[in-house]
């Protein structure tokens, strides 16, 4: 009877590490897929990168500017949501 239990719990553990292996393979093939994740700017970066003060900012902000906040008093930014939002109001920066 031990010998049966013995078999079957080393038959678990195979059978375990099998699906913690597969798992990992697919999430890796899965991150190295992923394009170049682009980098996430402040708004003293966004304002700076556009030649305007950060208050502009988080004017554009207020009116519906995509951001997204990292924590109290911090936010960040996609530079190409920006400028895509930008060039739907019409605005280019400075």
């Amino acid at each position: 009877m031990k010998l049966c239990a013995y078999t079957l719990a080393f038959f678990l553990i195979f059978a375990l590490a099998g699906l913690i292996r597969l798992r990992l393979h697919v999430r890796m093939k899965t991150l190295l897929k992923r394009p170049e994740a682009e980098p996430w700017l402040t708004g003293p970066q966004v304002a700076k990168y556009y030649g305007v003060v950060p208050e502009t900012v988080r004017r554009w902000r207020r009116e519906g500017l995509p951001a997204y906040p990292r924590g109290y008093r911090l936010v960040h930014y996609r530079l190409s949501e920006v400028e895509c939002w930008l060039k739907s109001r019409g605005e280019e920066g400075a």
